[in-house]
């Protein structure tokens, strides 16, 4: 059996006020923050209990504990009920180990936010989160998850885990397809046919002059090395941007019908 005595630094006989006192200096020193040990702190708080209710740890003779009756429930019920008597200790300690409550929410991003680190100010009022700052790190995927733990409560002495799932909003010129973009440009038929050059702006902005080959036919897939999004974790690499080609039909006069009917003859 453990010396309770000299865990708490006090002799036989001492009464409680010297043990109360010794047991405020003995749980400072053992406290985890203070240099010293989970363990450590557990036994000054036994060794306190024990010295101050000896009778609650005396089981009589012949007799069987069992469920809550067994005194080794009824430490962790002392120590439960200490919890609620204000000592910092106590209040610091527990708070450290407690299991923080995960809280699962979602989050829309615009595309262009995505080519960059970013600090966006959350708050979650029906899960007592104050306002608290995240980093959403550049190149942050559709639908990735991240989580961000020590979230504190206003409400309780639990910290939270906020796993917060981002996803982007529809975009009015680009798709995004994992780290590339896909983007439409329009052109008539003749351009397609005989060739032609044609402007992209890319999602920083930048305006791209763009070749589209003669001959090009509908939905001919262009490619833009590196302007598509950033990669996670190395934001100097990029995606490539993918540019669909849209032929548009026009509506021709008489002449021109009879010219293409002509060709078309031609090319028989």
């Amino acid at each position: 059996m453990s010396n309770y005595h000299d865990i708490l630094g006090v002799k036989p006989g001492a009464d409680k006020d010297e043990i109360k006192k010794a047991y405020r200096k003995a749980a400072a020193k053992a406290h985890p923050d203070k240099g010293g040990s989970d363990e450590e702190f557990q036994k000054v708080q036994e060794a306190y209990d024990r010295l101050t209710h000896p009778e609650k740890y005396q089981e009589p003779q012949g007799f069987r504990w069992s469920g809550s009756n067994d005194p080794r429930q009824r430490f962790w019920d002392h120590v439960e009920i200490r919890r609620g008597n204000g000592d910092p200790i106590f209040e610091e300690f527990f708070k450290r180990h407690q299991s923080p409550r995960i809280i699962k929410i979602n989050m829309a991003l615009e595309l262009e936010s995505t080519l960059e680190n970013q600090k966006r100010t959350i708050q979650v009022p029906e899960h007592d989160i104050p306002p608290v700052e995240i980093t959403i790190p550049a190149g942050i995927r559709h639908g990735e998850t991240i989580k961000y733990s020590n979230i504190p409560s206003t409400n309780d002495n639990y910290t939270k885990e906020l796993l917060v799932q981002f996803n982007y909003l529809p975009h009015k010129k680009f798709a995004a397809n994992d780290i590339h973009l896909i983007t439409n440009v329009e052109i008539d038929a003749f351009d397609a046919m005989l060739g032609t050059d044609v402007q992209i702006e890319t999602l920083d902005g930048k305006v791209l002059k763009i070749k589209v080959p003669a001959g090009s036919q509908p939905n001919t897939k262009l490619k833009v090395p590196h302007a598509g999004l950033r990669c996670r974790g190395n934001i100097n690499q990029r995606g490539d941007m993918y540019v669909i080609v849209d032929v548009r039909i026009p509506k021709l006069s008489e002449d021109e019908v009879n010219i293409i009917n002509n060709m078309r003859e031609q090319n028989k």
